[in-house]
C-alpha cells in the first residue's frame, strides 16, 4: 500500500472517530436535588426539582410548552423496563428555548403524584428546530418511598 494510501484512510479515520465521539458525548446534564424521596401523605407525592445543564459546545433547543414552562418527561422503572409515566402533558404548542454551552436552567419542584417507585427524568428538546424528541440523556435514578 502506498504512502498516499495510508496517509488517506489514517486521516479518514481520525475524521470517522471524531465525529462518532462528538455524537456520543452527553449534551445535558439532567440532575434531580436527591436520589430518595418520601411522599408524606398517600395521595400526595413529594416534590422533585430537576435541573439542566448544557454539556455540550453548542446551543440545545429544549422545548417550552406554551412558550413558558419546561415540562420533564417522567418515566418509571416496572418489570424490569423504564416506560413513559407522563408528569404533565401540553395541551398547548410548543416552542423552542436556547441553552447556551454551560447554561443552567431549573425546572422547579415538580410534584410527583402518583405511586411509589424508581424514577428518571429526560427533557424535551429540538434536534434540528422543527422535530421534537425526548433528550437521550437522561437523570440518575430516584426512588419514592
Amino acid at each position: 500500500m502506498s504512502y498516499t494510501m495510508r496517509v488517506s484512510r489514517l486521516i479518514a479515520l481520525v475524521l470517522c472517530v471524531s465525529s462518532c465521539s462528538e455524537r456520543l458525548a452527553p449534551e445535558l446534564s439532567i440532575s434531580t436535588d436527591r436520589s430518595s424521596y418520601v411522599a408524606e401523605q398517600p395521595h400526595a407525592g413529594p416534590f422533585v426539582s430537576v435541573t439542566i445543564r448544557n454539556a455540550s459546545s453548542h446551543v440545545l433547543e429544549l422545548a417550552l410548552c406554551g412558550g413558558t414552562d419546561v415540562l420533564p418527561l417522567r418515566e418509571r422503572f416496572v418489570n424490569s423496563e423504564w416506560i413513559s409515566d407522563p408528569l404533565a402533558r401540553c395541551v398547548e404548542s410548543f416552542t423552542p428555548l436556547e441553552l447556551k454551552p454551560g447554561e443552567v436552567i431549573s425546572l422547579g419542584d415538580w410534584n410527583f403524584l402518583g405511586a411509589q417507585g424508581t424514577y428518571r427524568i429526560r427533557v424535551p428538546l429540538y434536534r434540528d428546530s422543527i422535530s421534537l424528541e425526548p433528550s437521550l440523556e437522561v437523570s440518575m435514578p430516584f426512588t419514592i418511598h
